[in-house]
Order: C-alpha cells, then structure tokens, then sequence
C-alpha cells in the first residue's frame, strides 16, 4: 500500500505543504478565505505527482517564453477601475493577486486611482472582449516589462458580464480559472506549459485557483537567485536547483531529485545544429 506524507500532494514534484509557511502567506490566505469568492475555495487538486523533468520544462515554457526572466523587483501598485458593482468577482481579484504577492515575496498595496498603479484591474460589462469571430475571452492581461526583465505594469481586463461557465458544455471555464490565469501573466509567466497541471494550460480549464504546481512555479521565479534578465540556459539550470531545494525541504525522506533530462536533451539538440 502505498503511503503518502500529509498535506496537498499534486502531479508535481514539488509542492509543499510547507510553502505557505510564512506570516505575509498565511494573512493574505486568510484574507482570500473570508472573502465571498475565496482565493481558497474550490481547488481541484490533481492526486499524482508530477515528475521533476516536468516540473523544469513547465517553467521554460511559462516563465522562459520571452528567452528571459521576467518578475516584479519592486511593489506592486494595484488599483481598480470601471465597473465595479461585482463586488464578489472583484474581491476575488483582489484577494488572489494578494495572496499571490505574498507567495513570490512581493509587496503589494492598493492605491486609490489607476494613474498612481502599475498594476491595473478594469472592469468592464461588455458581451465579449473582441470580435465575435475571435475566441471571445472574458477576461485578459496586458503585461509590460522593460529590457532589463523588470516587470514595470501590467493591465488585467475583467468582465463582469463573464456567465459562471462558458465555451459550451464540454469545456466549462470558470471566471476564477480566467482571473487567476491572467493574473499569473501578470506576474512573469509570459507562456503557457500544456503539459503541466497547471492554470497556465488550457487543458485545464475547470481549475478555480493555482495548483501545487503552479505555486512551485511562481516560489521558483520569486527566489532571489533567479534575476530579471537572467537568460534562458543560466535561468533553466538556476529554476533545476531551486525546485530541487524546495522539495527536498517539503520532503526530505524522498530522493534527491537528479539532473533534468529536458535540459540534457535541449542541449543534446543544440550541438546537433
């Protein structure tokens, strides 16, 4: 039989029920569940973990789409704007872009106008963003960074028009798998990793907050190893020793964790040109 340690285990290596061990982590976790729609609430947690080689090639795709790393170095400035008689979806909003400042390390305060904010959640009552032909998102985000990999402002557009699921039965999207996808661009993760049970993926659309994975994603791009600007290769190798770290001290009974072979083979590839 097989025996599992306590706490939220998801297909990822690493993903701990020791993250969220900090006091600035528990008062925004906190915050997100007294809210109406908690930041909390509703986790579709997958059983089995992801492999470690996963794990590393989720995190170049997501955070190393540009070629670069790209984070916040200074506090985020938030705000919001337009239509805001939603008073549920916009908590939520809120309590999640919290919550996820906490996360990364990041300070982050709400200032009373959008022109002193660098990080801007509009709201507007709109059928669709877009034409009809297009996909017709409910919600999207505008991120902006300089040369240098600092993340300098970010617009996170949200309807609250957006129905409770949409994109017909087969594929319910949730507005908080919308708002919390959107709101990871925000803070660097440029791409998307499809092959990660992660919010980033649009296979996983059903999700209503962050996964495991996509905490070890966000904890990774927020240590202070991992400099903005700081090149894909240099960056790969940096994100390998950091999620090595961080699961071994969430689980030190298992196996350190070996070299990727996604690295390997990338780099097995590039000899071959």
């Amino acid at each position: 039989m097989e025996t599992r340690r306590p706490g939220r285990q998801v297909n990822g290596n690493a993903v701990m029920p020791g993250w969220l061990d900090s006091r600035a982590a528990r008062a925004c976790a906190v915050l997100a569940c007294a809210i109406l729609l908690s930041a909390c609430g509703g986790r579709d947690w997958k059983p089995t973990l992801q492999s470690h080689d996963q794990l590393v090639r989720a995190f170049d795709e997501a955070a190393l789409a540009r070629g670069f790393v790209m984070k916040w170095a200074g506090p985020i400035r938030y705000a919001t704007d337009g239509r805001t008689e939603d008073a549920a979806r916009l908590a939520y909003a809120e309590a999640a872009l919290l919550r996820m400042a906490a996360m990364a390390g990041v300070e982050a305060y709400r200032v009373p106008h959008v022109s002193a904010a660098n990080f801007a959640l509009v709201f507007s009552n709109v059928e669709a963003f877009g034409p009809p032909s297009a996909s017709r998102p409910f919600c999207y985000a505008v991120p902006m960074a300089d040369n240098n990999g600092h993340m300098t402002k970010v617009t996170l557009h949200l309807n609250i028009n957006m129905p409770n699921a949409f994109y017909g039965q087969t594929q319910q999207i949730t507005p908080e798998y919308c708002i919390v996808h959107e709101l990871m661009h925000g803070f660097g993760f440029r791409g998307h990793s499809h092959t990660t049970y992660s919010i980033l993926s649009y296979g996983n659309i059903g999700l209503q907050d962050m996964t495991e994975a996509d905490e070890l994603l966000l904890r990774t791009l927020y240590d202070e190893r991992m400099k903005p600007g700081l090149q894909r290769w240099p960056a790969l190798y940096q994100a390998h020793e950091i999620m090595a770290e961080l699961r071994h001290a969430a689980y030190p009974d298992q196996p350190r964790l070996g070299f990727p072979a996604y690295i390997e083979k990338l780099a097995a590839r590039l000899k071959q040109h």
